[in-house]
């Protein structure tokens, strides 16, 4: 196959070997991703909308939304709602008046994934470790036999101790890996739900006939489309445009918002609440354990009046605590 060939239909997608996925990657990087007015979440900004300016990990306050002018319940940070809605009505005034045509790509141009909450990401990202933790580790040694909850700490902090190399274990660590969407920093938009590591699909969208168009709007109403996902829009926030849109706003003071003070008050910082939200899942993962299981069961020897001995079982309730008495008993 030809170089112009492949560019024009390239074969990268996560299912090919290391050696094939590598040349696939550098040739979709090198001749086809780059564009004016781009933004790489996949590698360079992987962080963007994650971290603020002092590279602190940050997701946004749920006051800081705005539903989008859409038929989905679709949410970004207030700004970027203000800033879509202009840059939708843009695009359906290229559809109308056809410097888009119909059957594009982008003609049919409607938000579909927005913001998606951490919190709620990293509960479920939590609760997967859980299952982990109690279908596999504390069958291991014996573990299974914890009757308290500082017995469980010991267990726990092992078990954490081992793994936290391979998985984020507070909501810090969270965001700042792989497992957590860049789509928690209610900066970014969608149009599609659609594979990240088809190259191909990626191509479709590229070679459209609208994309010069929808380039050229994205950068008018202060957006950067994403190289590697380009049915999807990023907030500039180093954009003048976009920096009209956040100075609408106003802090408390009643001052203009800027792209740095707009991060300060609409963004929560991790560090803020992490050992507590840390201390919580701590206690949560105790109280399924003991809600899953219980009692322990064990088994004794007992000597009956002939000397006899038998083998029987006994019970052993786990300590009951509430999440306040855990945390009121028991310190950082």
């Amino acid at each position: 196959m030809a170089i112009s060939d492949e560019i024009k239909n390239p074969l990268g997608n996560n299912n090919l070997s290391a050696r094939a996925l590598f040349y696939w990657r550098d040739l979709y990087k090198t001749k086809i991703a780059p564009i004016n007015n781009s933004i790489d979440m996949l590698r360079e900004d992987i962080f963007y909308g994650r971290v603020d300016y002092d590279g602190i990990a940050i997701y946004p306050y749920g006051s800081a939304l705005k539903k989008l002018s859409s038929t989905k319940d679709v949410y970004a940070v207030n700004f970027v709602a203000d800033a879509w809605a202009d840059f939708k009505s843009y695009i359906q005034q290229s559809v109308f008046d056809k410097s888009i045509v119909n059957n594009s790509v982008y003609s049919s141009f409607e938000a579909q994934i927005g913001w998606i909450d951490a919190e709620v990401s990293y509960h479920d990202w939590n609760n997967n470790l859980y299952q982990l933790f109690f279908k596999s580790y504390l069958h291991v040694d014996g573990k299974e036999k914890i009757t308290t909850f500082r017995k469980f700490i010991e267990v726990y902090l092992e078990f954490t101790n081992k793994l936290t190399h391979l998985f984020p274990y507070t909501m810090e660590s969270f965001i700042l890996s792989r497992m957590c969407s860049q789509m928690i920093s209610g900066l970014a938009i969608e149009i599609a739900s659609l594979p990240y590591e088809d190259d191909k699909i990626k191509t479709i969208y590229k070679n459209d006939p609208g994309y010069s168009r929808v380039i050229a709007g994205a950068k008018k109403f202060g957006f950067k489309v994403d190289a590697n996902a380009p049915w999807r829009f990023v907030a500039d926030l180093d954009s003048k445009k976009m920096q009209e849109y956040i100075g609408k706003y106003r802090n408390a003071n009643l001052e203009s918002l800027n792209k740095k003070n707009a991060i300060d008050r609409y963004y929560r910082k991790t560090y803020e609440n992490d050992l507590d939200v840390f201390k919580y899942y701590i206690w949560a993962w105790y109280d399924q354990y003991m809600t899953d299981l219980p009692k322990i069961t064990e088994l004794v020897l007992r000597k009956n009046t002939k000397c006899d001995q038998t083998v029987i079982e006994r019970e052993i309730p786990r300590e009951i605590l509430t999440q306040k008495k855990a945390l009121d008993e028991y310190s950082n």
